[in-house]
């Protein structure tokens, strides 16, 4: 087969045994008879597999960026696609859907755009991205990751500082858009169990937080390096909030990546960056864990 045919027919193949699998899944899930605990095995099963083999594909397609300076282009958007598509159809996919079903009809499109679609996929998408880009940065690396040096103490309060500016922001931005909600749904944030708040505590205010900067928006990122962008405080800031995939994030999503990038510019620092986006989610995880950025 010529060179040029054997990346589309992997692909082709991935997908015929993606939907497969799906269709096995689905019908083993679906039977009467099937006791819960197999089905549940099936699907924990099923969750492992397709977690081990993401993460060799994503060990296998990202060599390129060994210098994230010279990252090409298709490794960027491999290693993207890998971190935020599995978790889109995997997590939020699935629960729109599962909205857009509920009764009564009318209001199905109201609950994907609404405060119920803010929580779809939460916070198992989050783990999943975040878990993602961190490894997308460490296993090329085959050495220590680049940890920001010993911040100075004006850099510490810089970077809290505006992490709680940004908080503030992004929650004011969110009163006013879930305002004419009010009172059509119940409230948006759910008990979570102890393990999976601590879970989250860590990914969401350490290993998230390095990452998703590391990636987009600190000078020598990868995406900056393989898109040179005239504008690309704003380019970026739009692509986070797409990748968001929830309609009522986009606009804190925006405010929040576009802050974050501004922040960048004038300190010149690791430090006060990545600090501020933990300090954000760290209080974001007190108020409403479903919204971690």
């Amino acid at each position: 087969m010529p060179p040029t045919l054997r990346g589309a027919a992997a692909l082709l193949l991935a997908l015929g045994g993606l939907g497969l699998g799906w269709w096995a899944l689905r019908l083993w899930v679906n039977d009467p008879v099937r006791p819960v605990e197999s089905k549940i095995g099936a699907i924990a099963a099923a969750a492992l597999l397709s977690l081990l083999l993401g993460l060799a594909g994503l060990r296998r397609a990202l060599p390129a960026l060994q210098k994230r300076t010279a990252a090409p282009r298709w490794s960027v958007l491999w290693w993207l696609t890998c971190a935020y598509l599995p978790a889109w159809l995997a997590f939020t996919l699935p629960e729109m859907l599962v909205l857009l079903r509920q009764r009564p009809a009318s209001l199905g499109l109201l609950r994907v755009v609404g405060p119920p679609g803010l929580a779809a996929g939460q916070p198992e998408a989050f783990l999943w991205q975040g878990l993602v880009l961190a490894l997308g940065l460490l296993l090329p690396r085959l050495r220590r990751p680049s940890w920001p040096p010993r911040p100075r103490l004006e850099s510490l309060a810089v970077g809290l500082l505006g992490g709680m500016a940004l908080w503030l922001g992004c929650a004011f931005l969110l009163g006013l858009l879930l305002a004419p909600f009010q009172g059509l749904f119940a409230p948006l944030s759910a008990p979570l169990a102890p393990t999976l708040r601590l879970l989250l505590a860590v990914i969401g205010c350490l290993a998230a937080p390095w990452a998703l900067e590391s990636t987009f928006r600190l000078p020598g990122s990868p995406l900056q390096a393989a898109f040179p962008l005239r504008r690309p405080a704003l380019s970026i800031a739009l692509v986070y909030a797409l990748l968001q995939a929830r309609p009522l994030l986009f606009l804190p999503a925006f405010g929040f990546s576009l802050g974050l990038s501004l922040l960048a510019q004038r300190t010149q620092g690791r430090a006060p960056v990545i600090l501020a986006h933990a300090v954000f989610n760290l209080l974001m995880l007190v108020v409403h864990p479903e919204l971690l950025l």
